[in-house]
């Protein structure tokens, strides 16, 4: 681990990195494919992606989702 005043840096410079890349995309969120609006499970065969109109293989749930909706 890193000792307190590195982790307070490191932390800072991860959020300003953050809000950089949030407004580059027009402060567009993202997250994980599982918990966009449009990720609909479909039990052990994946999941389907309503906005992509695209099946979804069961490991892409955890992966980044670029166009990312709440």
């Amino acid at each position: 681990t890193l000792p307190p005043a590195q982790a307070k840096a490191a932390a800072q410079a991860l959020a300003a990195l953050l809000r950089e890349m949030l407004a580059r995309q027009g402060n567009r969120p993202f997250g994980l494919c599982r918990s966009c609006r449009h990720h609909q499970p479909r039990g052990l065969a994946g999941a389907w992606c309503n906005l992509l109109s695209q099946p979804l293989a069961p490991q892409e749930a955890d992966q980044i989702c670029h166009e990312h909706a709440a």
